[in-house]
């Protein structure tokens, strides 16, 4: 009995320690990805991975060979570890770089067609699905790693990021400000991260989240005079949202008020003119005058031949 115990003992320990030895190459492979992926930010005086296109090596065949591995890398990553926010993450910032290959090759082929078709889209909407799970992760607890403030800057900069991406990278970048677990080097980081995210609220025309965060602002910075313009603008234009809302859609009352109305109306009756009716009868007696001639002229005419003879020869 003592044997079979030892026995499972040692299984279970060398099951944990393989799962450990996975868990730490995943980790090194994570990092050196992220390392690849951030040298151009992190320390540009290194000589430039095959991803920096920062050095023109974007377009090189050593970068596409080095993003088709990993992206294979994180497919099969994906597999055990698809809670990892910062796995999605890479996964959506390698294809936005395979996006960036395709519209390179199409622009050297000038094929306008396809630089901006339905491809083009597949692609875009691909990597940003990743952006996007990377975010949904981020909001769990107790994930097993969180975003941080680079990696949310990468998704809500990227020139092509939607609103609603700009938007949750930004507030989360905030968030991280204000809790002090990121501090940047330039003072006004914080203040130029909030009119990111009111651009991003501009651009959904969600007025009332924009209002909401210029009263936010005012709250931490205390008010401006840009910020009160801020906020004048913000309640200028919900009060136009509102009216032309207003307008757009009339009331139940008004409704049923114009549906009585038009149930009620008599029809109306066209009376004819005096003037209009002897006009019509004088041209009814002026037909039966002409028509009576006729007759009397076609009969005579018809007495007369009756009552010729015919010539003797």
């Amino acid at each position: 009995m003592s044997i079979f115990k030892n026995s499972l003992l040692l299984l279970i320990f060398l099951l944990l320690a393989s799962i450990a030895e996975a868990n730490n190459g995943y980790e090194a492979w994570r990092q050196q990805v992220l390392n690849e992926l951030d040298a151009r930010i992190t320390d540009p005086t290194e000589p430039p991975t095959a991803f920096d296109y920062s050095y023109g090596q974007l377009s090189k065949d050593g970068g596409r060979s080095l993003a088709e591995l990993r992206i294979k890398e994180s497919d099969v990553y994906m597999d055990d570890y698809a809670d990892d926010p910062v796995l999605h993450y890479i996964q959506g910032n390698l294809r936005r770089r395979t996006h960036t290959f395709f519209r390179i090759d199409m622009r050297k082929e000038k094929n306008v067609e396809r630089l901006f078709g339905s491809e083009d889209q597949a692609l875009i909407k691909e990597y940003q699905s990743y952006y996007r799970k990377a975010l949904d992760l981020d909001e769990v607890s107790d994930a097993p790693i969180h975003l941080t403030s680079q990696m949310l800057g990468m998704m809500a900069d990227d020139v092509l990021a939607t609103p609603d991406i700009k938007e949750r990278a930004y507030k989360k970048e905030l968030e991280l400000v204000k809790s002090g677990e990121f501090v940047s080097e330039n003072e006004n980081y914080e203040w130029s991260t909030y009119e990111f995210l009111l651009g991003s609220y501009v651009e959904q025309k969600d007025y009332d989240n924009y209002l909401k965060t210029v009263n936010e602002m005012i709250e931490r910075f205390g008010s401006t005079e840009e910020l009160e313009s801020y906020k004048l603008q913000a309640i200028a234009a919900i009060e136009k949202r509102d009216r032309e809302a207003a307008g757009a859609a009339p009331t139940v009352e008004a409704v049923n008020a114009k549906a009585a109305a038009e149930a009620n109306q008599q029809p109306e009756v066209v009376v004819q003119p005096p003037a209009a009716e002897k006009a019509s009868e004088s041209d009814n007696n002026l037909w039966l005058l002409l028509g009576g001639g006729v007759v009397l002229v076609l009969g005579a005419i018809v007495f007369v031949l009756r009552r010729r003879k015919p010539l003797d020869s």
